[in-house]
């Protein structure tokens, strides 16, 4: 192993496990890559049906008291009961394991006008799928909120992630200390003084000072004196009306947030000098370079409301280019319910693509990036137009299930209304596989969590058993976390990289990172928030089909600092960290 600034690990089998129930200047080739100049053809064929080796296990009772509770049973039809159930991904105590965090929910009370929280909870990975609940040790029971959504990062930039506990009328801070144990941070000491409805947030570094920033995303303005009674019908013959949940046109949107790591343990709320200005219904944030220019850009899903796209500056400041950008709406211009929201490259051509999921009888929409900022609804043309159906979709990611070398989509479903005209409260999941950067197909993959229904909203990503098939973790309403092992069968190798800036963000947010086979190019990035009120630890993660592709493969490392590294994979089912400002690294590793 490696003891400068890269480390390997090669798996060279597969590890068993068991546990659970189952600007003017001419831009450089970097640049030119990352907007989307240095293009490949994807490959040629076409097949009316591809057969899958996607199977998705859920392993039940790992973490029985990972459970976010929303009171419905009060039978209040409070509109705070229709979302929440955020999950982060994270290794807690460094030790290898992934372990997991989860909103606790809450319970309104009436007759006091108040919101009740239940404690959140985490869950330490013992491995073999083997979980130990650590809730009250780590003092993430200090106090709690309606918490609704979860965010890791490490603000610090101490090596250890934090979190953020967004909820209905706070944002909790609890500061990692490395010790096993977290510090809630008051909100008058950490600026995060927000008495709005938080959703979703995103770390990321927005001004390029190396700090993490957040970004929050804000919802409606519902509460016990806005809480109007609604009807709707049972059926969609039925004549007599039935009161059920309102939806989000009868209250208004709030404004959403963004806070400016100060560097010493401390924000400060920059959302007006930034240039952030939106009141809109904000659900999900994606913060990711999609301009190629070395800063975050940023990507808001909003409920009925129209999407936006904001370019930074390169000083921290945002320009609104939503209406020249196209990914506001869907191909008729209209602003559709949007939750959740993914980065990734479906058609392997070398630009980050974004993918948003939708209310119901709404198709999810896939905005393809043709230049720069610039999109394109690619939905019909992928053939998702199809997919709209009776699905509400929340949580979402693309990652390559099966290593074959392109990114899939897995998309987490729910309804909001419990008497929703007889269509299913619970609904199944969806995995839309990708046909080689063509199009996506769904309904051919298999396994016990895709078999069943879930009051689903949150998902979040890693590789919980080191095999080199990406595993996931759903938050659902009422239940257990669902968390769900890839026992897909394996269409190739694959290389995962890790990063850790030194001028750069510590996490490596916006790192961008390019594997050239002698076949073709592959891109990724490191993201901050996306899928919808969930997070997890940036990781790059790449499938090749075919061995030989290994064989001289190159990893090139573009960091938001500027800096690049280039290296050689060793061979197949590799792991690597990296560090910036190494240089480049040779193709074999100094033991």
């Amino acid at each position: 192993m490696s003891l400068l600034h890269v480390y390997r690990m090669v798996l060279t089998s597969v590890l068993l496990a068991c546990g659970c129930n189952p600007s003017a200047r001419s831009p450089s080739e970097s640049e030119r890559y990352m907007r989307g100049d240095l293009n490949q053809q994807v490959a040629s064929g076409d097949s009316n049906r591809i057969p899958s080796s996607i199977r998705l296990e859920h392993r039940a009772n790992c973490m029985p008291n990972a459970i976010f509770r929303n009171s419905i049973e009060l039978d209040e039809l409070f509109f705070i009961e229709t979302t929440g159930g955020g999950v982060g991904v994270l290794d807690f105590d460094r030790d290898g394991e992934l372990d997991v965090v989860a909103a606790g929910g809450g319970r309104p009370e009436k007759s006091t006008k108040k919101m009740t929280g239940y404690f959140p909870t985490i869950h330490r990975g013992l491995g073999n799928w083997t979980y130990h609940d650590i809730s009250s040790s780590s003092k993430i029971e200090t106090a709690s909120i309606y918490s609704t959504g979860v965010s890791v990062g490490d603000f610090d930039a101490d090596g250890f992630a934090d979190i953020v506990m967004l909820g209905f009328n706070a944002i909790h801070l609890y500061r990692n200390q490395g010790d096993g144990t977290l510090e809630l941070v008051s909100p008058d000491h950490s600026g995060l003084s927000s008495t709005l409805w938080g959703t979703s947030a995103a770390f990321f570094d927005s001004d390029n000072d190396g700090l993490l920033d957040i970004y929050v995303t804000n919802y409606l303005d519902w509460g016990f004196d806005n809480n109007p009674i609604c009807e709707g019908r049972a059926t969609p013959d039925s004549i007599a009306l039935i009161r059920d949940y309102c939806g989000p046109r009868q209250f208004q949107g709030l404004p959403d947030a963004l806070y400016r790591n100060a560097g010493d343990g401390t924000f400060l709320d920059v959302t007006e000098s930034s240039g952030i200005k939106d009141q809109h219904r904000g659900m999900g944030v994606l913060a990711a370079d999609l301009d190629g220019d070395h800063d975050i850009d940023l990507y808001i899903a909003n409920d009925i409301d129209r999407n936006l796209v904001y370019q930074n500056d390169g000083s921290g400041v945002f320009v609104d280019v939503t209406s020249r950008s196209g990914g506001c709406c869907n191909d008729i211009g209209v602003p559709e319910g949007s939750m959740g929201v993914t980065l990734g490259d479906y058609n392997l051509d070398g630009r980050f693509d974004v993918f948003v999921t939708n209310f119901q009888s709404e198709p999810p929409a896939l905005y393809e990036n043709i230049n720069d900022i610039n999109f394109v609804y690619a939905s019909t043309k992928a053939k998702l137009g199809s997919a709209k159906g009776d699905f509400v979709s929340w949580g979402t990611a693309f990652v390559d299930m099966d290593l074959d070398g392109d990114e899939d989509l897995l998309v987490a479903n729910g309804h909001i209304e419990k008497r929703s005209m007889g269509i299913n409260y619970e609904q199944l999941p969806v995995v839309f596989e990708n046909d080689r950067g063509k199009r996506f197909v769904s309904g051919n993959s298999s396994g016990t969590f895709l078999s069943s229904k879930h009051a689903a909203r949150s998902l979040a990503l890693d590789d919980f058993n080191h095999d080199g098939l990406v595993d996931f973790v759903v938050g659902r309403l009422n239940a257990d976390l669902a968390l769900v092992e890839n026992q897909s069968v394996a269409k190739g190798g694959y290389c995962v990289i890790q990063c850790v800036g030194i001028q750069s963000n510590r996490d490596g947010i916006g790192t961008t990172i390019r594997l050239r086979t002698k076949n073709r190019f592959y891109v990724r990035q490191l993201y901050g928030g996306g899928s919808y009120a969930s997070s997890w630890k940036p990781f790059a993660h790449f499938g090749l089909p075919d061995a030989d592709d290994f064989t001289g493969a190159q990893l090139e490392i573009y960091w938001p600092s500027g800096a690049e590294q280039r290296f050689q994979l060793i061979g197949p089912n590799e792991t690597v960290i990296a560090i910036e400002n190494a240089g480049d690294i040779p193709s074999t590793p100094n033991e």
